[in-house]
């Protein structure tokens, strides 16, 4: 069996697919019946290629960064949605990912003593 991989490009990966399992989510019935076979299958590749902790905290920025781009493409839009609730949460999940994830790592800690 292969070695899994950790530190930042797991916790991209991480990202990636949970960013494909709620865009799945929030499409719903439209095209995001579609894409959830292949969020099921990054989830499933993810989890089976990285380490699960704290690697898994990408998610929250994958989730993170799908809330951003629906608050910039509202952004400004007449009758649509408000864009500010999203651009606070997209925020908000995107930096409790990365600042946890960094926060957990003790490879983020350079002049900690070993």
């Amino acid at each position: 069996m292969s070695e899994r991989r950790c530190g930042w490009l797991g916790f991209w990966a991480w990202a990636f697919a949970g960013g494909l399992l709620l865009f799945s989510l929030v499409t719903g019935l439209s095209i995001g019946l579609f894409v959830a076979p292949f969020a099921l299958l990054a989830l499933v590749l993810v989890g089976w290629r990285t380490r699960a902790w704290p690697e898994s905290l990408g998610a929250l920025t994958g989730f993170g960064a799908l809330c951003l781009a629906v608050a910039f493409l509202n952004w400004g839009e007449a009758g649509g949605p408000d864009a500010a609730p999203w651009l606070v949460t997209g925020a908000v999940l995107a930096t409790a990912g990365a600042g946890g994830y960094w926060a957990l790592t003790p490879s983020s800690f350079p002049y900690a003593r070993r």
